[in-house]
């Protein structure tokens, strides 16, 4: 049967007290088979060690840090949190599994408590700053700064959609039907790419200049911003207008709409309009815009 020793110090004059738990029940303590020393403090190299468990209130790490390959929390509140820091509150790394602050269940945030003054950083050994991905997306609450971090240098949307396109006469469209109203567009932060294809059965009887309204954007209210794109297909025009005919569509600044206008032979800028027109009109655009 093994022995328990209990061995004063020749040197040391304190005292050591054994004191029995609170409890009628039997408690045990279990010394691991090996020659170690238990400390829980600075003192001594070798730590009494962890073997598992729960751990209830605050762990604090003074100055060497925690090596470990899991560490896990739980919480019965709205979020499990691990805090992780050197000692000032402002200097910290924060892991957050929150329900709370995100729109997905279950989300895990990794947040700088300091972010205005010290980005976070995540590195692949000694490399160049690196973040990587292995699946699904990257969701971003602002835009990415590339070259810079003003404003001219931050990307900031990015946005698929379609909409409608309508075809007005002097800004009328009594009586017109239609066949086909179809648009799309792809934005890349200011500017937009736009196709869309209307095709009428009835041109109604409006009369005026030609403009198509319904753009999903409006165009930026700058010095000098016009937009103009180019007619992928274009069937039963000029029905009244004798010679060759050029045709442009442009985008005016602050505008929500595309202008059809045209050059006569003589090389004259003139209006499009419904007598340019048959009632079978079909029509095919493409252009970039600078939006708003």
């Amino acid at each position: 049967m093994a022995k328990v020793k209990i061995q004063g110090n020749a040197s040391g004059t304190g005292i050591l007290t054994v004191t029995a738990p609170n409890t009628s029940t039997d408690r045990t303590i279990t010394l691991p088979d090996s020659t170690d020393t238990l400390a829980v403090n600075s003192d001594v190299t070798n730590k009494l060690p962890l073997a598992g468990g729960t751990m209830t209130g605050n762990l604090t790490v003074a100055t060497s840090g925690v090596t470990t390959n899991t560490i896990s929390t739980t919480s019965t509140g709205a979020y499990a949190e691990l805090i992780i820091q050197d000692g000032n509150a402002g200097y910290s790394w924060q892991t957050r599994s929150d329900n709370a602050q995100s729109t997905g269940t279950g989300s895990f945030l990794l947040n700088d408590r300091d972010t205005s003054s010290f980005p976070i950083v995540i590195k692949e050994g000694n490399a160049t700053d690196t973040l990587v991905l292995s699946g699904g997306n990257l969701l971003l609450g602002g835009g990415v700064a590339i070259g810079g971090t003003g404003t001219a240098n931050t990307l900031d949307d990015y946005e698929e959609g379609t909409f409608t396109p309508s075809l007005t006469f002097g800004g009328g469209a009594t009586g017109m039907t239609y066949n086909a109203q179809q648009g799309s567009y792809v934005k890349v932060g200011k500017m937009c790419y736009i196709s869309l294809r209307i095709t009428l059965t009835s041109k109604g009887s409006s009369s005026g200049g030609a403009i198509i309204t319904g753009l999903p954007f409006t165009s930026a209210n700058i010095a000098g911003n016009f937009s103009k794109g180019g007619m992928a297909f274009a069937n039963n025009w000029y029905g009244s207008v004798a010679g060759t005919q050029h045709h442009i569509h442009t985008v005016d600044g602050n505008t929500s709409t595309i202008q059809i206008r045209r050059l006569d032979d003589g090389g004259n800028y003139q209006t499009f309009t419904d007598s340019h027109m048959d009632d079978n009109v079909d029509m095919i655009f493409c252009m970039t815009m600078r939006t708003a």
